[in-house]
């Protein structure tokens, strides 16, 4: 932390403080009418999901989870035989986190390794791959909340941010 307040101010640019990431995130989504009541921030960013639980107006517990949107490209490009890019490119542009509202016919060109022509792969092949490790991000988001202590006081429920929560159907994977 100390080199990258170096390297910022080296740019002439002053860091008046540093914040951990789920206050950041929570100042810009949560009301204070959650954070009072009592509600789960999740930010599920690329590398790390974080988890944040806030009671009467305040964080009680925050969790940093290893997975994140990362580990979604990977499946991907790890399922589909495909270079990393290419797996964050599908991702974002078909990735579905489910299945069942694919049409199964749909299909899509996947780019191989090396210099191959796209092999066709139907849509929902993608969606499944995303719904296995979506599932067990919640998995693993729910196991926190639980070992936190705080299940049971957080009747604003749980507020999804950052970029792998804007993944169609993500958000209402975690519903279920």
């Amino acid at each position: 932390i100390r080199n990258l307040v170096q390297c910022i101010e080296n740019a002439d640019v002053r860091v008046n403080d540093l914040v951990l990431r789920p206050l950041a995130s929570a100042e810009a989504v949560l009301t204070p009418e959650e954070r009072e009541t009592g509600v789960v921030l999740v930010d599920a960013g690329g590398g790390t999901i974080d988890v944040a639980a806030f009671v009467n107006g305040s964080i009680w517990h925050s969790a940093v989870l290893s997975v994140g949107g990362n580990n979604l490209t990977n499946d991907i490009a790890i399922g589909l035989r495909t270079p990393f890019a290419t797996a964050e490119r599908l991702k974002i542009q078909y990735g579905h986190a489910l299945p069942e509202m694919i049409d199964p016919g749909e299909m899509i060109d996947v780019p191989a390794f090396g210099e191959g022509p796209p092999q066709p792969v139907p849509r929902v092949e993608v969606a499944k791959i995303i719904e296995a490790r979506a599932e067990e991000m919640f998995l693993m988001i729910l196991n926190e909340i639980k070992r936190s202590g705080y299940e049971g006081l957080l009747p604003a429920g749980l507020v999804l941010t950052d970029g792998t929560a804007d993944l169609r159907g993500f958000k209402e994977l975690g519903r279920e």
